[in-house]
């Protein structure tokens, strides 16, 4: 269950400046290795790949020039690379039935099984917990099954709470609970205060996709332009006088069309007019930059707009008059709305029309108004941030959801990457800090975090974010997942890691180019953060009872409301 949450967060973990950081320490590599032979692994055929012997060989060499905790392997599990080439080589050697005729199906299937328990021993006790690699074996004369392999996966999943059944038994316990919801991605966040201790502001998420999916980016280049862009203004007498509408013969359908055509343009310019005038726009959304307060004034005028928009004759809503046969008719209905189309970019109106959307969102408007808005006026003085089953995402709301709870900057821990393909050359610890948010809270105040075994990757480094501030900040519940390693969007920057789709036409690895370690220099991954006040999970009762009963009592919500009482 948790394994599949990791396949789902992809996160960029290009961070806090690291890549200015590895300029200035690309000279660093702590074993060399000089080998003209070296693959990119994208760059592998399936003509590399010819035998079990072959697909070993590949994976292996893959492994061995971008995994990037192998010096931790050697001294946490004291995994020998090189040894397990000597074992396991001589194994996948001894298979011969991959892409050979004169073996029966069940022959075929028997060393596809045999092959699957060797890559499960091998890769099930790594360290990189958002490691996995996808390997397709033939398993008959004529069928392939692709299976994934990851850390862990011959253990059974942990149990912690389900962050959607979590929502829903909260409801009963928050007053006046606000809910922010995206369909497109399945992004949620839930908070308010809690009935019980109404001086305790209680919020929850379940994917760190807040920025994406719920986005208040209001630029003022948004706005509709006072003057078009001349090349594609089309001006009215150009319409009224044009060789396309003289050539329809029929004269009342030249008329109609006519007439049609101003009607539309006319009340396209009297809508644009009215708009223009809007002052309030433009100078809310500057209030909204200095502070990012999202006013009534600013949704309340957006709205007015919006109204104006939906009476607009858009490029959507041009519904020509029938012009049956007529070609020439067709033609130039089809200019015309061409010449529309180019008159709303003249003017700006596509990104107006996105930016009055997102001050319409009404999920945005939730998290801003009941969540990110009380914070800055310091409206919240006890937080309670459930971070159970919340298997990460994008690196970007670290420095938009996290970091308007810090109130100073701090060492969170050190990231390390690959730099060359040898396998211990990696570049030195970069430390890694926080840095206030500019419209975050004006104080420190006292911070639960909720953690288990779900809690992963973006969850965890926002933990130990928080937790850096100072013991003001707690954490109650079980060990986190222990998935910090980090990812890039380019697959082979810094050489190492890679996210290759195809390797041999028949692998495809999801390997992490960052090695993280915390402020006190301990590798916590595949071990997770211990919490302050440990809590054991739920049992099958009480996740079974979590699905259908409101009253469900929450043993860590309890100990949290507990210590957050006294702090």
């Amino acid at each position: 269950m948790i394994k599949k949450i990791y396949k789902a967060v992809f996160v960029n973990f290009r961070i806090f400046g690291l890549c200015a950081a590895m300029c200035m320490v690309a000279a660093f590599s702590s074993c060399s290795r000089d080998d003209e032979s070296l693959t990119e692994p994208g760059r592998y055929s399936s003509e590399d790949i010819t035998s079990y012997e072959d697909l070993f060989r590949v994976f292996w060499t893959v492994m061995d020039e971008n995994y990037n905790y192998f010096y931790e392997e050697k001294e946490r599990n004291n995994l020998d690379w090189d040894k397990v080439y000597a074992e396991y080589f001589p194994k996948f050697k001894a298979l011969k039935t991959w892409e050979q005729e004169g073996y029966s199906n069940d022959e075929i299937g028997e060393e596809s099984d045999i092959a699957e328990s060797y890559f499960e021993e091998i890769i099930n006790g790594i360290t990189d917990q958002h490691f996995y690699v996808d390997i397709t074996l033939p398993i008959s004369s004529n069928v392939n099954y692709t299976k994934s392999y990851y850390s862990g996966m011959k253990k059974s999943s942990p149990l912690y709470y389900d962050k959607m059944e979590t929502q829903s038994y909260m409801t009963d316990k928050v007053e006046n609970g606000s809910l922010s919801y995206t369909g497109i991605s399945n992004v949620f966040a839930y908070g308010g205060n809690l009935k019980s201790n109404p001086d305790i502001y209680y919020f929850t998420f379940n994917k760190f996709r807040l920025t994406s999916s719920f986005p208040l980016d209001l630029n003022k280049d948004d706005l509709l332009l006072d003057t078009p862009v001349s090349k594609l203004f089309i001006d009215r007498s150009e319409l009224e006088e044009n060789e396309s509408l003289d050539a329809i013969e029929n004269e009342e359908l030249r008329r109609n069309i006519r007439d049609w055509t101003l009607e539309v343009y006319d009340a396209w310019y009297e809508a644009l007019t009215e708009m223009l005038q809007s002052e309030i726009l433009a100078r809310e959304i500057d209030q909204f930059n200095q502070t990012e307060e999202l006013t009534d004034a600013l949704i309340e005028e957006a709205g007015k707009l919006d109204e104006i928009i939906e009476g607009l004759p858009s490029s959507s809503k041009y519904n020509a008059p029938d012009v049956g046969d007529d070609e020439n008719a067709k033609s130039y209905v089809s200019n015309f709305g061409e010449k529309m189309r180019n008159l709303e970019f003249a003017y700006n109106f596509p990104s107006f029309d996105r930016l009055l959307n997102q001050i319409r969102d009404k999920d945005a408007q939730l998290l801003y108004s009941n969540f990110y808005n009380p914070l800055t006026r310091g409206d919240i003085k006890k937080l309670i941030l459930d971070l159970r089953g919340n298997g990460g995402g994008a690196v970007i709301d670290f420095r938009s959801f996290t970091e308007r709870l810090v109130t100073k900057e701090a060492l969170v821990g050190y990231q390390r990457t690959k730099e060359g393909n040898g396998r211990f050359n990696y570049t030195p610890w970069v430390p890694v800090h926080t840095k206030p948010h500019p419209f975050g809270i004006p104080k420190d105040i006292p911070i639960v975090i909720l953690t288990d075994k779900g809690s992963a990757s973006m969850a965890e480094i926002s933990t130990l974010g928080l937790k850096s501030q100072g013991d003001h900040v707690k954490s109650i519940g079980d060990y986190t997942a222990g998935a910090t390693a980090g990812l890039s969007s380019d697959e082979d920057e810094y050489n190492g890691g890679t996210q290759a789709e195809e390797v041999g036409g028949v692998m495809s690895f999801y390997m992490p180019l960052m090695a993280f370690k915390d402020a006190s220099g301990k590798v916590i991954e595949g071990i997770g953060i211990e919490p302050d006040v440990y809590v054991a999970p739920p049992t099958e009762e009480e996740i079974k009872d979590m699905e259908h009963n409101p009253e469900h009592r929450d043993r860590t919500l309890e100990k949290a409301i507990e210590v957050i009482s006294g702090m």
